[in-house]
């Protein structure tokens, strides 16, 4: 599977992940905000069928867009350290999907640890404190649940967060 930039040669129109709010952003919009700078959108493509890179049909998609947290919505322990200041910067797992021909493959798992690797590449440059997520609904909460999110106390209902620092953690071992 190789994970990289989504260009106009990804054949996204087949994409079925099941949630058609996430197959219409795909097809629909993830080019359009990517030129336009609001959100960066990286493929899985089959690396097997001998496509080139930047071609060929999307297994799954994840979409990252630099974002900030207000410092009043996090846990106590996290706020005291963070005296006098207003806002945090995160990076925001805006969609992660995977096609359904891909489940039970482990897809969505590869694909989340690809985008916190991009997160943290990307620390290396700006001040990124957490990584959050809107879960679209208990199921992908719970699914990230599993995955270190917690509920941030002060945010939306579906907002999860994870220190970039458990990030980084987990992803050394």
């Amino acid at each position: 599977m190789r994970f990289e930039p989504l260009t106009e040669q990804h054949e996204a129109e087949g994409f079925s992940c099941g949630e058609a709010s996430l197959d219409r952003w795909l097809t629909d919009h993830a080019l359009t905000n990517q030129r336009r700078s609001l959100s960066r959108t990286f493929v899985a493509v089959d690396d097997t069928g001998g496509h080139p890179a930047g071609a060929g049909p999307v297994a799954g998609y994840v979409t990252l867009v630099a974002a900030a947290i207000e410092v009043a919505q996090l846990p106590g322990g996290e706020r005291r350290s963070l005296v006098g200041l207003d806002e945090i910067g995160a990076a925001l797992i805006a969609r992660l999907a995977r096609d359904r021909q891909h489940a039970q493959r482990g897809l969505g798992a590869w694909l989340l640890q690809q985008a916190l690797h991009r997160i943290i590449d990307a620390d290396e440059h700006l001040a990124i404190r957490a990584v959050i997520v809107d879960a679209l609904n208990e199921r992908a909460a719970t699914w990230y649940q599993s995955w270190g999110f917690r509920p941030l106390p002060g945010g939306p209902a579906d907002r999860l967060w994870l220190p970039i620092k458990r990030v980084r953690s987990s992803l050394r071992r």
